[in-house]
């Protein structure tokens, strides 16, 4: 389980949802950590760092919360999106396997699709928007080597977000 705030660096790691700036509070609840989180996967590619430099080899992490996304329109009202984020030790066909078997056991029988999209902090040949149907349900990328190499992460780091409240209304079950 990780916090909703996080800092400036750990914001700037990966934010497949959104290019906009991640919304700020005027009191850090954390040192340092002033901005609503717009993804969870960079979160959990730091606790993968911490892990692995505390030599526990297979931190392959996921964690189901909020994610924070500005708002849009005359309100501003932010939407807090219920997310799956997952980080693991993996390649993006893995991963991608991962997400597949996920929506087989959720009973959704629509075929997953994919497009080539481009994420800050993944590989740019290995990042992709998911969809079932017309519906965007998320994102599955490869960590880009500048950003392993930064958090001293060794072979492939894989990640994977997904929007839970789209993919639960595909759901058979």
């Amino acid at each position: 389980m990780t916090p909703s705030v996080v800092t400036e660096k750990t914001d700037q790691l990966l934010s497949p949802w959104s290019d906009a700036a991640a919304m700020q509070t005027m009191t850090p609840l954390l040192k340092g950590a002033n901005r609503l989180r717009r993804a969870i996967s960079p979160s959990l590619l730091q606790c993968r760092a911490d892990n692995w430099s505390a030599s526990s080899l297979h931190a392959d992490l996921y964690e189901v919360a909020h994610i924070y996304l500005s708002g849009v329109g005359d309100t501003q009202v932010p939407d807090e999106q219920y997310t799956l984020g997952i980080v693991a030790g993996m390649t993006f066909l893995e991963m991608k396997g991962v997400v597949e078997s996920l929506l087989l056991a959720l009973g959704i029988t629509v075929p997953l699709r994919v497009t080539r999209h481009a994420v800050h902090g993944s590989d740019r040949e290995q990042s992709v928007a998911l969809y079932i149907g017309e519906h965007r349900i998320g994102f599955l990328g490869l960590i880009d080597r500048k950003a392993n190499a930064h958090l001293k992460l060794p072979g492939d780091t894989s990640f994977a977000e997904i929007a839970l409240t789209p993919l639960f209304a595909q759901s058979t079950l």
